[in-house]
């Protein structure tokens, strides 16, 4: 195959089938070290669910009519069933870092059409059948899809897999009724940020020093000032002080899939301490509910749970199967709160205290 035969195509969109023989796709995970894990309390081992390019990259590669050999790049066995079924051969390549180059020397031969190099590398780990399969090792009594020490040569030919699954579990591995976003702290994978709804100044993430009184962006110029109180238990709480523009927000860059959580809503606490001078507003990803007719109807002091569904931001336009900022409550004028216990909350929808977001 000559150089000047190949050709290059980001999406497999566009492509004349006439124009190829084989299709090289190459997918997987971006870089990454240590941390908490992108993998969130409703999430599975499903490497789609996290990069669905990917997924719709082999659709429209398969969609060809020609052979389709699947290189995919990660860092760790992933469930990859979808992709499986859509290639006609899959190398798992790891995160190659800057030796790209040696996984294209295996693919292909060298210019007198020999085999240059051959695939020797077999699985370190198992690899796993099912989107939940945890912990997968050798002598566990579970049944992989690819066990410990699996790999193929080039001239060897693999056994058939047939069609394989791709039903996932409603509700994540955990099966959770509810994803906690702040007790006390940021719970992992999220962090607490303050931010500047006017970009005045940089976003700031918040410490985890529950003794911290911290003001936004100085205390030349308080924008929002944040010290820990006690609402239900012992410094569970935040003490919000509003004098201009800031938002406080909770974010991951793991996207969470709310959408598997029936009838489910963000919940948290509040008790007014100031009556809002001006709007405040209750958002997720970049869909804002007014809360400013509801705060005025309290009583200084007075402690509300308050509950919104899902699906008033869904009505707003937000993909409830990729959300990355869940909470962010914001106030460009004076207005003091304590808020505690963020979370989302399966079946808290339907309960008498619901916000009628239709309203």
């Amino acid at each position: 195959l000559g150089a000047e035969r190949v050709r290059y195509s980001a999406d497999a969109k566009g492509v004349n089938p006439a124009d190829v023989d084989a299709v090289i796709a190459v997918i997987g995970e971006t870089p990454y070290a240590e941390g908490n894990g992108d993998i969130p309390p409703s999430g599975t081992l499903q490497h789609s669910s996290r990069h669905p390019e990917d997924l719709a990259v082999l659709r429209a590669a398969a969609a060809l009519g020609k052979p389709v050999i699947t290189v995919f790049m990660s860092g760790r066995p992933l469930w990859v069933n979808d992709l499986l079924n859509l290639s006609d051969a899959f190398v798992a390549a790891w995160l190659p870092g800057s030796e790209g180059g040696g996984v294209a020397d295996l693919l292909l031969r060298g210019p007198d059409g020999r085999i240059a190099h051959e695939f020797r590398g077999r699985l370190p780990f198992s690899w796993p059948r099912e989107a939940c399969q945890t912990p997968l090792n050798a002598g566990d009594g579970q049944t992989p899809l690819f066990p410990l020490g699996h790999g193929l040569g080039a001239a060897q030919a693999g056994a058939s897999l047939g069609r394989l699954a791709e039903t996932l579990p409603a509700g994540g591995c955990e099966a959770r009724s509810e994803v906690s976003i702040f007790a006390r702290t940021a719970q992992p994978p999220y962090e607490l940020l303050v931010a500047s709804p006017t970009q005045a100044w940089p976003t700031r993430k918040i410490s985890d020093d529950l003794n911290a009184t911290l003001t936004f962006p100085s205390e030349a110029q308080p924008a929002l000032t944040m010290s820990t109180v006690q609402l239900n238990t012992q410094q569970d709480a935040k003490l919000l002080r509003w004098q201009g523009p800031a938002q406080l927000l909770a974010w991951s860059a793991q996207k969470a899939a709310l959408s598997v959580f029936p009838d489910a809503a963000l919940v948290f606490d509040l008790q007014l301490h100031t009556a809002p001078r001006g709007p405040v507003t209750l958002a997720m990803e970049q869909a804002k509910l007014e809360l400013t007719p509801l705060l005025r109807g309290m009583a200084l002091g007075e402690k509300r749970r308050i509950v919104i569904p899902l699906a008033c931001f869904a009505a707003r336009g937000v993909d409830l199967a990729r959300v990355e900022i869940p909470f962010a409550l914001g106030a460009d004028a004076p207005f003091a709160a304590a808020v505690a216990q963020v979370r989302v909350q399966t079946g808290a929808a339907t309960s008498p205290d619901a916000v009628d977001c239709a309203r």
